[in-house]
Protein backbone atom coordinates (compact mmCIF):
# COMPACT_ATOMS: atom_id res chain seq x y z
CA UNK A 1 0.00 0.00 0.00
CA UNK A 2 1.29 3.47 -0.93
CA UNK A 3 2.36 5.58 2.04
CA UNK A 4 0.70 8.95 2.49
CA UNK A 5 2.88 11.86 3.60
CA UNK A 6 2.19 15.53 4.32
CA UNK A 7 4.41 18.59 3.99
CA UNK A 8 3.26 21.80 5.63
CA UNK A 9 5.19 24.61 3.96
CA UNK A 10 5.77 22.89 0.65
CA UNK A 11 6.64 26.18 -1.03
CA UNK A 12 9.86 26.43 1.00
CA UNK A 13 13.19 25.35 -0.47
CA UNK A 14 13.49 22.55 2.09
CA UNK A 15 9.84 21.57 1.62
CA UNK A 16 10.35 21.20 -2.13
CA UNK A 17 13.46 19.07 -1.58
CA UNK A 18 11.58 16.76 0.80
CA UNK A 19 8.67 16.55 -1.65
CA UNK A 20 11.02 15.51 -4.44
CA UNK A 21 12.69 12.86 -2.29
CA UNK A 22 9.39 11.42 -1.09
CA UNK A 23 7.99 11.40 -4.62
CA UNK A 24 11.04 9.46 -5.82
CA UNK A 25 10.20 6.86 -3.17
CA UNK A 26 6.70 6.62 -4.64
CA UNK A 27 4.93 8.13 -1.64
CA UNK A 28 1.58 9.92 -1.98
CA UNK A 29 2.46 13.52 -0.99
CA UNK A 30 0.16 16.41 -0.09
CA UNK A 31 1.65 19.87 0.54
CA UNK A 32 0.30 23.12 1.90
CA UNK A 33 1.55 26.22 0.09
CA UNK A 34 1.06 29.98 0.30
CA UNK A 35 0.24 29.96 -3.41
CA UNK A 36 0.17 27.27 -6.07
CA UNK A 37 3.70 26.36 -7.16
CA UNK A 38 3.98 24.78 -10.59
CA UNK A 39 7.42 23.34 -9.74
CA UNK A 40 5.71 21.14 -7.14
CA UNK A 41 3.32 19.55 -9.63
CA UNK A 42 5.74 16.71 -10.38
CA UNK A 43 6.25 15.94 -6.70
CA UNK A 44 2.91 16.24 -4.89
CA UNK A 45 -0.53 14.85 -5.52
CA UNK A 46 -2.29 17.93 -4.22
CA UNK A 47 -1.39 21.47 -3.21
CA UNK A 48 -3.58 23.11 -0.58
CA UNK A 49 -3.47 26.85 0.04
CA UNK A 50 -2.77 27.70 3.67
CA UNK A 51 -1.83 30.92 5.47
CA UNK A 52 -0.27 29.97 8.80
CA UNK A 53 -0.88 33.43 10.19
CA UNK A 54 -4.62 32.71 10.00
CA UNK A 55 -6.07 30.09 12.34
CA UNK A 56 -9.16 29.76 10.17
CA UNK A 57 -6.98 29.12 7.10
CA UNK A 58 -5.12 26.41 9.00
CA UNK A 59 -8.41 24.85 10.13
CA UNK A 60 -9.73 24.82 6.56
CA UNK A 61 -6.53 23.43 5.05
CA UNK A 62 -6.19 20.66 7.63
CA UNK A 63 -9.82 19.68 7.07
CA UNK A 64 -9.15 19.43 3.34
CA UNK A 65 -6.32 17.02 4.09
CA UNK A 66 -8.45 15.01 6.50
CA UNK A 67 -11.29 14.83 3.97
CA UNK A 68 -9.07 12.83 1.63
CA UNK A 69 -9.75 9.97 4.04
CA UNK A 70 -6.20 8.64 4.12
CA UNK A 71 -4.02 7.86 7.12
CA UNK A 72 -0.66 9.63 6.96
CA UNK A 73 2.69 8.03 7.75
CA UNK A 74 4.94 11.11 7.93
CA UNK A 75 4.35 14.80 8.55
CA UNK A 76 7.03 17.44 7.91
CA UNK A 77 6.52 21.03 9.07
CA UNK A 78 8.53 23.68 7.23
CA UNK A 79 6.48 26.78 8.06
CA UNK A 80 8.49 29.65 9.51
CA UNK A 81 9.52 33.29 9.50
CA UNK A 82 12.24 35.30 11.27
CA UNK A 83 10.38 38.60 11.15
CA UNK A 84 9.99 40.93 12.95
CA UNK A 85 13.68 41.58 13.43
CA UNK A 86 14.61 44.05 16.13
CA UNK A 87 14.84 44.44 19.89
CA UNK A 88 11.79 43.29 21.84
CA UNK A 89 11.35 46.70 23.50
CA UNK A 90 11.05 48.58 20.22
CA UNK A 91 9.19 45.94 18.18
CA UNK A 92 5.48 46.31 17.61
CA UNK A 93 4.02 43.62 19.85
CA UNK A 94 1.41 42.49 17.32
CA UNK A 95 4.17 41.73 14.83
CA UNK A 96 6.08 39.85 17.55
CA UNK A 97 2.94 37.88 18.42
CA UNK A 98 2.35 37.06 14.75
CA UNK A 99 5.76 35.38 14.63
CA UNK A 100 4.78 33.13 17.54
CA UNK A 101 1.49 32.36 15.80
CA UNK A 102 3.21 31.22 12.59
CA UNK A 103 6.24 29.49 14.08
CA UNK A 104 4.61 27.88 17.08
CA UNK A 105 0.89 28.17 17.81
CA UNK A 106 -0.51 27.40 14.36
CA UNK A 107 2.18 24.82 13.77
CA UNK A 108 0.81 22.97 16.78
CA UNK A 109 -2.73 23.71 15.66
CA UNK A 110 -2.08 21.81 12.44
CA UNK A 111 -0.51 18.88 14.30
CA UNK A 112 -3.50 18.74 16.66
CA UNK A 113 -5.87 18.50 13.69
CA UNK A 114 -3.90 15.74 11.98
CA UNK A 115 -2.79 13.51 14.85
CA UNK A 116 -5.98 11.38 14.96
CA UNK A 117 -5.44 10.44 11.30
CA UNK A 118 -1.90 9.06 11.57
CA UNK A 119 -0.70 5.55 10.90
CA UNK A 120 0.80 3.65 13.77
CA UNK A 121 4.58 4.00 13.84
CA UNK A 122 4.34 7.35 12.06
CA UNK A 123 6.81 10.27 12.05
CA UNK A 124 6.60 14.00 12.74
CA UNK A 125 9.57 16.06 11.55
CA UNK A 126 9.92 19.53 13.10
CA UNK A 127 12.62 22.12 12.44
CA UNK A 128 14.42 24.24 15.02
CA UNK A 129 16.66 27.25 14.39
CA UNK A 130 19.62 29.20 15.65
CA UNK A 131 19.89 30.78 19.08
CA UNK A 132 19.12 27.72 21.20
CA UNK A 133 22.46 27.89 23.02
CA UNK A 134 22.95 31.67 22.99
CA UNK A 135 21.01 34.93 23.23
CA UNK A 136 21.22 36.66 19.82
CA UNK A 137 19.85 40.17 19.60
CA UNK A 138 16.77 41.06 17.64
CA UNK A 139 15.27 37.63 17.00
CA UNK A 140 13.45 36.98 20.28
CA UNK A 141 10.15 35.84 18.76
CA UNK A 142 11.82 33.45 16.34
CA UNK A 143 14.17 31.95 18.93
CA UNK A 144 11.49 31.70 21.63
CA UNK A 145 9.09 29.91 19.30
CA UNK A 146 11.76 27.46 18.12
CA UNK A 147 12.81 26.66 21.68
CA UNK A 148 9.14 26.11 22.56
CA UNK A 149 8.92 23.68 19.65
CA UNK A 150 11.92 21.77 21.00
CA UNK A 151 10.14 21.27 24.31
CA UNK A 152 6.86 20.45 22.60
CA UNK A 153 8.67 17.78 20.57
CA UNK A 154 9.72 16.12 23.81
CA UNK A 155 6.24 16.45 25.32
CA UNK A 156 4.56 14.95 22.26
CA UNK A 157 7.06 12.08 22.21
CA UNK A 158 6.30 11.28 25.86
CA UNK A 159 2.54 11.25 25.26
CA UNK A 160 2.32 9.58 21.85
CA UNK A 161 4.36 6.41 21.88
CA UNK A 162 3.29 5.18 18.43
CA UNK A 163 4.61 8.30 16.71
CA UNK A 164 8.29 9.25 16.42
CA UNK A 165 8.57 13.01 16.93
CA UNK A 166 11.93 14.65 16.26
CA UNK A 167 13.13 18.19 15.71
CA UNK A 168 16.22 19.10 13.73
CA UNK A 169 18.41 22.14 13.26
CA UNK A 170 19.52 22.21 9.61
CA UNK A 171 22.24 24.82 10.08
CA UNK A 172 22.77 27.55 7.49
CA UNK A 173 20.88 26.23 4.48
CA UNK A 174 20.48 28.51 1.48
CA UNK A 175 16.83 29.54 1.78
CA UNK A 176 15.06 32.90 1.30
CA UNK A 177 14.44 33.25 5.05
CA UNK A 178 18.01 34.50 5.54
CA UNK A 179 17.36 37.50 3.31
CA UNK A 180 14.96 38.76 5.95
CA UNK A 181 18.03 39.51 8.08
CA UNK A 182 19.39 41.96 5.49
CA UNK A 183 16.51 44.31 6.36
CA UNK A 184 17.21 44.25 10.09
CA UNK A 185 18.05 47.36 12.10
CA UNK A 186 21.65 48.54 12.23
CA UNK A 187 22.07 47.45 15.87
CA UNK A 188 22.08 43.91 14.45
CA UNK A 189 24.99 44.69 12.14
CA UNK A 190 27.06 41.65 13.14
CA UNK A 191 24.22 39.32 12.15
CA UNK A 192 23.62 41.25 8.94
CA UNK A 193 27.31 41.03 8.06
CA UNK A 194 27.45 37.27 8.69
CA UNK A 195 24.35 36.71 6.58
CA UNK A 196 25.77 38.82 3.75
CA UNK A 197 29.09 36.98 3.96
CA UNK A 198 27.41 33.60 3.61
CA UNK A 199 25.34 34.83 0.68
CA UNK A 200 28.37 36.34 -1.04
CA UNK A 201 30.53 33.24 -0.50
CA UNK A 202 27.70 30.73 -0.92
CA UNK A 203 28.72 29.33 2.46
CA UNK A 204 25.80 27.05 3.28
CA UNK A 205 25.14 23.51 4.44
CA UNK A 206 24.21 21.10 1.63
CA UNK A 207 20.46 20.81 1.26
CA UNK A 208 20.82 17.08 0.71
CA UNK A 209 22.06 16.67 4.30
CA UNK A 210 18.48 17.24 5.48
CA UNK A 211 17.17 14.54 3.16
CA UNK A 212 19.89 12.10 4.23
CA UNK A 213 19.26 12.85 7.90
CA UNK A 214 15.51 12.22 7.58
CA UNK A 215 16.22 8.93 5.82
CA UNK A 216 18.66 8.06 8.61
CA UNK A 217 16.06 8.92 11.28
CA UNK A 218 13.52 6.58 9.72
CA UNK A 219 16.07 3.75 9.85
CA UNK A 220 16.66 4.10 13.60
CA UNK A 221 14.86 2.80 16.68
CA UNK A 222 12.02 5.34 17.21
CA UNK A 223 12.00 4.82 20.98
CA UNK A 224 15.57 6.12 21.17
CA UNK A 225 15.42 9.11 18.84
CA UNK A 226 11.87 10.37 19.50
CA UNK A 227 11.68 13.59 21.49
CA UNK A 228 15.24 14.66 20.63
CA UNK A 229 16.62 17.86 19.11
CA UNK A 230 19.27 17.07 16.50
CA UNK A 231 21.84 19.32 14.86
CA UNK A 232 22.27 18.04 11.32
CA UNK A 233 25.69 19.73 10.72
CA UNK A 234 27.15 18.88 14.14
CA UNK A 235 25.84 15.49 15.26
CA UNK A 236 27.53 12.21 14.34
CA UNK A 237 24.58 10.61 12.58
CA UNK A 238 26.70 9.92 9.48
CA UNK A 239 29.47 8.12 11.36
CA UNK A 240 27.87 4.68 11.10
CA UNK A 241 24.47 3.07 11.50
CA UNK A 242 24.54 2.68 15.28
CA UNK A 243 27.06 5.18 16.67
CA UNK A 244 24.69 8.02 17.52
CA UNK A 245 21.75 5.91 18.68
CA UNK A 246 24.03 3.92 20.98
CA UNK A 247 25.27 7.22 22.41
CA UNK A 248 21.71 8.48 22.94
CA UNK A 249 20.59 5.17 24.45
CA UNK A 250 23.07 5.71 27.28
CA UNK A 251 21.52 9.02 28.39
CA UNK A 252 17.82 9.86 28.03
CA UNK A 253 18.54 13.56 28.70
CA UNK A 254 20.82 14.11 25.70
CA UNK A 255 19.60 16.44 22.94
CA UNK A 256 16.76 17.75 25.11
CA UNK A 257 16.13 20.96 27.02
CA UNK A 258 17.75 20.24 30.36
CA UNK A 259 19.70 22.07 33.05
CA UNK A 260 22.04 19.32 34.20
CA UNK A 261 24.50 19.83 37.05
Amino acid sequence: MQQNRIILGGNSVIGQAIAKNWCQKNYDVIATVRDIRHELNAFVNQQIICDFLSSSSVDTAMQQIIDKGKKWHALALLVGTMEPLGHFETTEFKAWENNITVNFTNTLRSIHHLLPYRDKNSYIFLFSGGGNASAPKGVSAYVASKIALIKMCELLASEITDCCVIIMGPGWVKTPIHRQMLNASQDMQDQINETQRRLDQNDFEPLNNIIEFMDWAESQNPSIISGRNFSIPNDSWKKNDNYLTNYLHEDSDLYKLRRKQ
